[in-house]
């Protein structure tokens, strides 16, 4: 009996040391700037029975600001796709610098009171039906922003409904430049219109029946040589590299 007993103690150990190294390979926690902590830092971890993958960011606090869900898949942790990453920190932290830099007012105070009476006394006039088309309304959620001057812009799309979505970019005589369709809860997209011909371009994120949509219209301009004449050939064939890089309108961030 005692020979039977030993070898299930070792599997049940075993296996318990399984999961739980496991759990500690899923997880991994990095600063921005190991040099500067209070930058913040992002968290990955990817939980193998759900099989989905979070990505999260804190600030320098250890206060999380941004999660993003990626279903069924995992973040493999190599030099690009933390190069990508940081990029993608980076962005978030400048859309959080608004509420460091504005004068907030607390939710019990006097004056947002006399908003909230205000707003309720207005949604309670709206009918039943206007009500339901309100809601429809906000099922779909998206928004672009741009990376400083650059031509580099991200689509970000909330669909708390999981319906069907679809992307478009397209030039000014309409032809489709990057078409794209999907179902998922959050989604994010980059494209990069550097070398793109003058003109106006049109993003639209539409529902698949049409009822919802949202359009970007990105102007653009003349731009600048990226490798002047009088510069050596070495450094010639580098910028050439680099534009040749910049032509696609998509990059991944995760591969």
């Amino acid at each position: 009996m005692k020979n039977l007993i030993y070898p299930i103690n070792c599997f049940v150990l075993l296996l318990l040391s399984w999961f739980w190294t496991l759990s500690v390979f899923a997880q991994t926690m990095q600063y921005r700037d190991p040099a500067q902590p209070e930058l913040g830092a992002w968290q990955i971890t990817t939980d193998p029975i759900s099989k989905n993958t979070v990505i999260r960011f804190f600030d320098g606090n250890k206060n999380q600001f941004y999660e993003e869900i990626i279903a069924g898949k995992y973040i493999k942790l190599t030099d690009r796709n933390i190069f990508r990453i940081n990029q993608s920190f980076d962005q978030m932290v400048l859309k959080s610098i608004v509420a460091a830099q504005v004068k907030a007012d607390p939710l019990d105070s006097p004056t947002f009171r006399k908003l909230s009476d205000r707003q309720s006394k207005k949604q309670s006039k709206i009918s039943a039906n206007q009500a339901s088309n309100f809601k429809a309304n906000v099922s779909l959620k998206a928004h672009t922003y741009q990376v400083g001057k650059t031509m580099l812009f991200y689509l970000i799309v909330q669909n708390p409904e999981k319906n069907r979505i679809i992307v478009d970019l397209s030039d000014e005589q309409g032809q489709s430049l990057y078409h794209e369709s999907f179902s998922f809860l959050n989604y994010r997209r980059r494209f990069d219109l550097t070398g793109m011909t003058q003109g106006q371009y049109q993003l639209l994120v539409t529902t698949a029946n049409r009822k919802q949509k949202y359009t970007r219209r990105i102007h653009v301009k003349p731009q600048t040589p990226l490798f002047p004449e009088n510069q050596p050939d070495s450094l010639r064939q580098v910028n050439q590299e680099l534009a040749n890089r910049s032509n696609r309108l998509y990059l991944p961030l995760v591969k």
